[in-house]
């Protein structure tokens, strides 16, 4: 299964779990949730989104699940609950994870790829990471090969979704840094060829 295209603003989830007085639990954005304990792959790709403005917790996370590709998806100021602390983009109770050529932006003092300031993978295996860029936030506690902190130069960032825009400005050190994947490359979130070595994130330009 292929998820691509997608863009998600503003969800939060009031409906407590049970036993549980806190009315705030998620409102993720993406979230593939599978059944660990079977051992059968899943097989879900989610590339090229956008995933931003204010979602209550992650942009994008898999939890009991198998061989899930994050690839190519531009996460920014998710994490919107301050009760859940949830970064970015994560994964927990998972096996076979590659997390590749995305841009993590999140909000000050809260995690950028993990649950919570101390987080980690949460009893997962085989995680791969590679040519993520983070910027934002607390350090990330979880990094791969080619990954950057930088500021990611956005034409405007902004969480007011009228004038966002999340393509880069030519001096953006995402440009063109990315990792070529051999289940890549994909048109970019707006249909447009993706260079060689292909850009981080959701844009190719």
């Amino acid at each position: 299964m292929h998820i691509r295209g997608d863009s998600d603003v503003a969800k939060e989830k009031y409906a407590a779990f049970i036993g549980e007085s806190d009315a705030r639990t998620n409102g993720n954005a993406l979230s593939v949730l599978g059944r660990f304990e079977t051992n059968k792959a899943h097989h879900v790709r989610i590339a090229d989104n956008l995933i931003e403005l204010c979602n209550g917790g992650s942009g994008i996370h898999a939890f009991k699940s198998h061989q899930v590709d994050i690839i190519h998806n531009t996460a920014y100021y998710n994490g919107a609950s301050p009760e859940l602390n949830w970064g970015q983009i994560f994964v927990q109770v998972t096996d076979d994870i590659r997390i590749v050529n995305n841009i993590l932006v999140s909000r000050p003092n809260q995690p950028i790829n993990s649950v919570g300031p101390d987080g980690g993978d949460q009893k997962s295996t085989r995680i791969v990471r590679a040519h993520n860029l983070y910027f934002g936030g607390l350090a990330p506690k979880l990094t791969g090969e080619g990954d950057l902190l930088a500021d990611p130069q956005f034409v405007n960032p902004s969480t007011d979704p009228t004038v966002a825009n999340f393509q880069l400005k030519p001096t953006s050190p995402a440009r063109k840094s990315g990792r070529q994947e051999r289940f890549g490359p994909f048109p970019d979130l707006k249909g447009k060829p993706r260079s060689v070595p292909p850009t981080r994130g959701a844009y190719e330009k």
